[in-house]
């Protein structure tokens, strides 16, 4: 991940970077100097251990840094990484969600960043399918749209 100083647009400038092994295929701005990125984990050699997501803390653009990680397994992504619509950020619960492809189908996580930068993950209810969409309501209330539609309360 680098930082890129645009103070002069014509001469723009690395300010900063973050080796980590893996990559973001999909990066969110989640507020407070963080961007969530989905995208996978790896090892140093660059094999493949599947879908993470990851929270950065962009602040200090000279130091970088991960102050969060959750990952998923082998055989698994994230449809975001594809398909930006995977993916819907709810910031008045400081959550995500995104459709994770696996082995056995689809799956609509709600990945919940909490102040520290770290996240917690929960499956939630869906008829699998891909191209699953999230779809905020009035009510605070999402609806999960697949090969159905499932209202929910994510709270």
């Amino acid at each position: 991940l680098y930082t890129i100083g645009l103070s002069d647009p014509a001469r723009p400038r690395r300010l900063g970077e973050l080796k980590i092994p893996g990559f973001s295929a999909y990066l969110h701005p989640i507020g407070d100097d963080r961007l969530l990125g989905l995208g996978s984990d790896a090892t140093g050699t660059g094999e493949n251990l599947g879908a993470q997501a990851a929270v950065f803390d962009i602040g200090d653009t000279t130091r970088t840094r991960q102050v969060g990680k959750a990952t998923f397994g082998q055989e698994t992504s994230f449809e975001a990484a594809q398909d930006p619509h995977a993916f819907t950020w709810l910031p008045d619960r400081s959550s995500a969600i995104a459709s994770l492809q696996g082995t056995h189908g689809s799956t609509q996580l709600l990945l919940h960043v909490a102040a520290d930068g770290a996240i917690t993950t929960r499956e939630l209810p869906s008829d699998g399918g891909w191209g699953q969409r999230a779809l905020p309501l009035d009510d605070g209330r999402v609806a999960l749209v697949g090969n159905g539609v499932e209202v929910i309360d994510v709270g």
